[in-house]
């Protein structure tokens, strides 16, 4: 597995999700030709990295320049966006409501932009009614870059009305 400090993981998210994302799918590749069942493997092991995420969450961050183990069960979780979508959202949807901000900031930016990314159009209603109906998620929300199917004219657009409409309602928050 590979390791990064939070910050290195925040900074660097991208390669390492298409890095874990080809060697993992190898490895499911080749398991599934074995057993031939490619979809019973895929969801065993998208709960095997559910659960072993949710031991460690919330927690606490790690200090500065150590590996944060949160960050890396949640970067094990990513693996499984394009082939298990519903339980990495259902996932991303419990956690990314959570106070803590550094949680939230893991979530977006090695779950929630990704899921987007390829899963735009199936998605982006649950994202905006959660996010306009919880806080946290909304912060969750407006921490997300745009990659792939976001980046669609339409659909960036939409993206952008729906951090603007996040950005006005903190601004009339007491």
């Amino acid at each position: 597995m590979l390791a990064f400090s939070r910050v290195e993981a925040s900074a660097r998210h991208t390669d390492v999700y298409t890095s874990i994302c080809s060697q993992r799918q190898r490895t499911k590749n080749d398991s599934a030709e074995a057993l031939g069942s490619e979809d019973k493997i895929s969801l065993m092991a998208v709960r095997d990295a559910i659960a072993a995420a949710e031991r460690v969450l919330p927690g606490e961050a790690a200090p500065e320049g150590e590996q944060d183990p949160r960050w890396q069960a949640i970067i094990e979780v990513s693996e499984f966006i394009r082939t298990d979508r519903e339980e990495v959202w259902a996932f991303i949807g419990k956690w990314g409501c959570h106070p803590d901000d550094d949680l939230r900031m893991a979530l977006s930016t090695c779950l929630l932009e990704h899921l987007l990314e390829y899963h735009f159009e199936d998605y982006i209603a649950r994202v905006e009614e959660l996010a306009l109906r919880d806080h946290y998620f909304a912060d969750t929300v407006s921490h997300s870059s745009e990659f792939g199917r976001t980046e669609l004219p339409q659909n960036r657009k939409r993206f952008a009305n729906l951090k603007r409409r996040i950005r006005d309602q903190i601004k009339r928050r007491p």
